[in-house]
């Protein structure tokens, strides 16, 4: 959103944003009453602008653009994703005005910004913890947990009672039982090495996002990375990337980023025993899948073609329309499948 002045301050404002605005501004013009801008606030009582009169720029309105106050007070178009307000008055005269924040509050049109993978970031749930799952990170099943307890107990226990008994050297259950302790902590370690490995790993889940006809997309990687024991790591990335923290990485955004002219790095990077560090890698990338559709509206359905006119084959691919989802399988090059 953005809101330009004019008035007596229109040489200053206008100039270097007048492709953006939504009128043509043109000359002075002395004594203009802005009680118009009282009018808009029906359920206040007449506020003191009205007996405010200043200089304001006559305006042409362009194509596409409207008028919010007449006579051409206030216009307003939509350009890109947002809104260009221009003001034909000086700003200025505003701030003594009490009731300014009402005006502003009915004029304005606050657009939510569509920022890509949003919906991801203010999302509880990690997506790491939900679609990559490591076989390194989960448990033993209950059976072999209980039956390792079990063992434990009986083994420590009454085992070895039974035959230190019967060989008739009970005195020697103080060494026994610290050996025995030493033996089950030993083989609890060394199985959780040969199930978590020695080495550390990472992995990766890839979004991007495109529109028809452009040659660049848009992609966010959630990257991960599990180290079966503690140590310090320096991570690398492509140049141009942002990365930051994954928010469900509860260390919190502690690491330094180094951009280079080659890559983008992240060093000393520390990771607990058996932890995972997660971050969301964001950059513009070649976008190898070209569709092109042709969609009619007919009510609330949507009918037309899905063409593939790139050289990657689509696998297992939907087409999504609000909140209906249709299946369309594999989409070889060069073919199109029809949708409704």
């Amino acid at each position: 959103m953005l809101v330009v002045g004019g008035g007596s301050s229109a040489e200053q404002t206008v100039p270097g944003l007048a492709d953006l605005l939504p009128v043509e501004v043109g000359d002075l013009q002395a004594n203009v009453t802005l009680a118009p801008l009282g009018e808009v606030l029906p359920a206040i009582p007449a506020p003191p602008i009205n007996e405010i009169a200043t200089t304001v720029n006559s305006v042409n309105l362009r194509a596409g653009a409207r008028t919010l106050i007449e006579p051409g007070l206030l216009t307003a178009w939509s350009y890109g994703s947002g809104q260009v307000y221009f003001a034909a008055f000086d700003l200025s005269i505003l701030r003594a005005w009490p009731d300014e924040p009402f005006l502003w509050e009915q004029v304005l049109v606050i657009n939510t910004p569509l920022a890509p993978a949003a919906t991801l970031r203010w999302q509880g749930n990690n997506m790491l913890s939900n679609v990559l799952q490591l076989p390194e990170l989960g448990l033993p099943p209950f059976g072999i947990l209980l039956l390792y307890i079990v063992g434990y107990i009986m083994l420590i226990g009454p085992i070895n009672f039974l035959v230190l008994r019967r060989r008739g050297r009970s005195e020697l259950a103080w060494i026994t039982i610290p050996v025995l302790v030493l033996v089950f902590v030993l083989g609890t370690y060394s199985v959780g090495v040969l199930i978590r490995g020695v080495r550390a790993q990472t992995f990766q889940l890839s979004i991007v996002q495109g529109f028809e006809g452009v040659e660049h997309g848009y992609a966010t990687s959630f990257v991960g990375v599990f180290s079966p024991r503690r140590e310090i790591y320096d991570l690398g990335f492509p140049e141009m990337t942002l990365v930051s923290t994954w928010r469900f990485d509860t260390r919190g955004n502690d690491v330094a980023l180094l951009w280079t002219d080659s890559n983008t790095r992240i060093n000393d990077v520390l990771v607990d025993v058996s932890g995972i560090r997660s971050f969301a890698a964001e950059r513009a990338v070649p976008l190898d899948v070209q569709l092109e559709s042709n969609v009619q509206q007919q009510g609330d359905r949507v009918q037309g073609t899905v063409s593939n006119r790139g050289d990657i084959p689509l696998q297992d691919a939907f087409i999504v329309y609000n909140n209906t989802v249709q299946p369309i399988g594999d989409l070889p090059p060069g073919c199109y499948c029809p949708m409704c």
